[in-house]
């Protein structure tokens, strides 16, 4: 079951206009950089996985800039001992980045 957001909706029918629609991902793209440099990599993560963003160069930015902290959250909880958490972000990051060397080697 694929979750559809309120953009997508209203895409679909035809209520934005594309320049509506551009804003709208400018404005999802500054949430989503806003959660990230707020450490709350889950909800990035969520978003990301949710937008057709990431298919565009800004959300393939953020996409690599979301794996790079992913990484980063693994190795400290690598360091302090908690492998569970650290297997979570690193799937987090394959779904993001695929056959990346670094997330192949964290795994």
């Amino acid at each position: 079951i694929q979750r559809l957001t309120h953009h997508d909706i209203a895409t679909t029918t035809g209520i934005l206009s594309s320049t509506d629609s551009t804003t709208v991902f400018q404005i999802e793209l500054k949430r989503i950089n806003a959660a990230i440099t707020a450490g709350r990599l889950d909800d990035a993560f969520e978003s990301l996985q949710q937008t057709p963003l990431r298919r565009h160069f800004d959300g393939q930015r953020l996409t690599s800039r979301l794996v790079d902290r992913l990484l980063e959250r693994a190795k400290s909880f690598l360091e302090d001992g908690v492998p569970r958490e650290a297997k979570n972000d690193g799937h987090k990051a394959y779904q993001l980045a695929g056959q990346d060397e670094r997330v192949i080697r964290l795994l």
